[in-house]
């Protein structure tokens, strides 16, 4: 599942293990917007920094 300013988006594909594709068309998403990917840790690179609620 993907968040964008707490409205879900569509996944439209996935590019790779770090990229995947979402449908804004109906989000004023813009540079800053924040933005929620649901994954399992597990699947994450360790470079990527990792915020937990």
């Amino acid at each position: 599942m993907v968040m964008v300013d707490n409205k879900p988006c569509r996944i439209l594909g996935r590019i790779g293990m770090n990229c995947i594709e979402i449908d804004v068309t109906d989000i004023d998403a813009k540079i800053g917007s924040t933005v929620l990917i649901d994954v399992k840790p597990m699947y994450i690179q360790s470079n990527i920094r990792r915020e937990y609620r």
